[in-house]
């Protein structure tokens, strides 16, 4: 039997920690590096030194537990049907550019999207997206 691999968004792996139902994560967790991207913006954007270095230790930890997708051609010509679904969902695609840019990469290798925030990837034709709220443990 073939393991079903997954792609988790930004908020799946800051949240990997408080998952307590695996059903709601994929058998083989993957990233795209636009997750990396997005991590590494995290310590930067702060001036809280412990903020900083939270944030710094959530971009180690997913640099050393996945070698992540690259954003490659096929998944930049999927990004713009991403683009036009969220444009025709009225939102806008430059606030949302970090979750277009993860649910192109998942098209692009046909992967769900396993999520925190099912919203941000709804409405995208194709796009299968997992929810893991259900999964999570309450906040400590």
């Amino acid at each position: 039997m073939t393991a079903t691999p997954g792609l988790l968004d930004t908020s799946a792996v800051l949240l990997r920690g408080r998952v307590v139902d695996l059903a709601v994560l994929p058998e083989i967790g993957c990233i795209s590096a636009v997750t990396i991207a997005e991590l590494s913006a995290g310590p930067l954007l702060t001036d809280d030194p412990d903020e900083r270095a939270r944030r710094q230790a959530h971009l180690q930890q997913a640099e050393s537990d996945f070698d992540p997708i690259p954003l490659d051609a096929e998944a930049a010509r999927a990004y713009a049907r991403v683009a036009q679904a969220m444009r025709g969902r009225g939102r806008n695609v430059r606030a949302r550019a970090f979750d277009a840019l993860i649910a192109a990469v998942a098209l692009a290798n046909g992967l769900a999207v396993h999520t925190a925030n099912p919203d941000d990837f709804t409405g995208i034709p194709g796009l299968e997206v997992v929810d893991i709220r259900p999964g999570l443990a309450p906040p400590a």
